[in-house]
């Protein structure tokens, strides 16, 4: 396992049980977000109620629950997306990663 650090964010392998889908290579911090937020196909945004009303990219799928929640329990937004490039992104990364590990549960990258 890889475990260097790229700024506040770890490499991330071998997060999902063994056997099932590989985690993203990374965890990108917020200068490469915006270096790169247009060249995604979908962004995904996990945070909640509160801080998507306080400001949020018009872009952006909002599935606050993802972090918590199975990913199944989002197939109505996400549902011919398993072929994209996708940002998932929070406050700080957690919700994120925690976020990240739904969708590759359903086979999504």
């Amino acid at each position: 396992k890889q475990d260097s650090v790229e700024g506040p964010f770890l490499h991330l392998e071998d997060c999902i049980e063994e056997g099932g889908a590989s985690c993203p290579n990374k965890m990108i911090g917020m200068q490469e977000i915006l270096r790169t937020f247009t060249t995604y196909d979908y962004r995904i945004d996990v945070r909640s109620e509160g801080e998507w009303e306080e400001m949020h990219s018009n872009i952006s799928l909002h599935t606050p629950g993802l972090a918590k929640n199975p990913a199944s329990n989002y197939l109505n937004i996400l549902a011919g997306k398993e072929k994209s490039k996708i940002l998932v992104y929070c406050k700080s990364g957690g919700r994120a990663f925690q976020a990240s590990q739904n969708l590759l549960k359903i086979r999504l990258q």
